[in-house]
């Protein structure tokens, strides 16, 4: 008999203010942001339960494969939530499944060990704090797993998270400004050219002209001649 883990979960933001209901995925979510998953495991001995059971979370980007929570993967421990690492507490409980004989935190790690008894045939709520590392990638979601490594079972978190979109990615190029007038390209005239901006004409100076792109398949910025035919 075992310790099992349960597929019931849900998110909360670092303060522990649920963000969803019990099982509901969570999408546009800051990865600058650290935030706390809840899951749960249930004791089936069928006499006097058990303790010293130990438990990770794992993650993967939708459809992939699992790894182990780390300092730095794409999903990360978190360190700055207002859990305490493997304090057991009667408040903030998730309410995904009821009643749950205790609460128990983690935070600066991946590894809960249970420290006290859960009766037989009662669960146990486990507060994970988790965060983004470097990797992480905008516009992505992420699955979570509760791994028992004391007995080898798992089970996939009922709710996934999703990251923002990122911030559009800006080139700069410049150069003179030319038209090609049938013969030849003349270059534009800062007194007399302009350009639609902002719902007004403006004066493009042929000095200083910028162009800005919005593409991250291109390489590094660089200064290139920008020439409009007409």
């Amino acid at each position: 008999m075992a310790v099992v883990p349960q597929t019931n979960s849900r998110i909360a933001d670092a303060s522990i203010s649920w963000e969803g209901s019990c099982d509901e995925d969570i999408t546009g979510w800051d990865k600058t942001k650290e935030f706390v998953c809840a899951n749960f495991a249930t004791d089936n001995t069928p006499h006097s339960g058990t303790n010293n059971n130990t438990f990770k979370m794992q993650w993967r980007r939708a459809a992939g494969t699992f790894a182990d929570v780390g300092e730095d993967t794409e999903i990360c421990w978190g360190t700055d939530t207002d859990l305490v690492n493997n304090n057991i507490i009667g408040t903030h409980p998730s309410e995904c499944i009821t009643p749950v004989q205790f609460v128990q935190e983690t935070e600066g790690d991946n590894l809960l060990t249970q420290v006290t008894k859960i009766d037989s045939g009662n669960t146990m709520e486990m507060q994970w704090a988790l965060g983004f590392g470097s990797g992480a990638q905008d516009n992505q979601e992420y699955e979570l797993q509760l791994v028992s490594i004391t007995d080898s079972l798992t089970a996939i978190c009922s709710c996934s998270i999703t990251t923002a979109e990122g911030a559009p990615v800006e080139f700069e190029w410049g150069g003179i400004l030319k038209y090609y007038n049938g013969e030849s390209w003349i270059e534009c005239p800062s007194s007399n050219f302009k350009v639609y901006l902002n719902s007004a004409w403006t004066i493009c100076p042929s000095s200083n002209f910028k162009i800005y792109r919005n593409d991250p398949s291109m390489s590094a910025p660089g200064w290139f001649p920008i020439r409009f035919q007409g």
